[in-house]
């Protein structure tokens, strides 16, 4: 699992001028941690310019991201992203306005795991339990990485 935490300056915008998007995506065959690291590395540098911040989470097939800023800052990123030949499909799931940000320590956030393999001292939840966080996002990104994750509730034909 790859994970870094950055501090960042906290930055103050108006009342509700925060945006928040969150999309998922389908990475292209054969992308491997090495890549998975290097967008990581891009995201961070490219985000403290632009005073983005927030959450990217990797399962090996898919990503799910969260980006949080300016609304601005936030739509030229998506434009970027969308356009970038590492992945496909991409689904945005939510657009909103808030008035603070969930992740003001991070300009990018990252989870790197195995799909049904989250290990039980996933750093995930150390990210997802800050007062910060809603429950909301919580919860999204916590279905996302259950994904593939065996269960015990599995319906057996009669």
């Amino acid at each position: 699992m790859a994970y870094r935490a950055l501090g960042v300056r906290k930055y103050r915008l108006s009342q509700n001028s925060i945006r928040s998007l969150v999309y998922i995506s389908t990475a292209k065959a054969g992308l491997q941690e090495a890549d998975f690291l290097k967008i990581v590395e891009s995201a961070q540098r490219n985000n403290e310019l632009n005073e983005i911040t927030g959450l990217l989470v990797f399962n090996g097939t898919n990503f799910m991201q969260l980006l949080e800023g300016a609304p601005e800052s936030v739509n030229n990123c998506m434009a970027i992203i969308a356009n970038d030949p590492r992945h496909n499909g991409i689904v945005i799931l939510s657009k909103d306005g808030k008035p603070e940000r969930e992740f003001p320590d991070w300009h990018m956030a990252n989870i790197l795991f195995q799909s049904g393999k989250i290990s039980s001292d996933n750093p995930l939840d150390k990210i997802l339990g800050r007062k910060d966080v809603s429950n909301e996002t919580s919860e999204i990104f916590r279905n996302f990485c259950s994904l593939g994750l065996p269960t015990n509730n599995v319906m057996k034909p009669e």
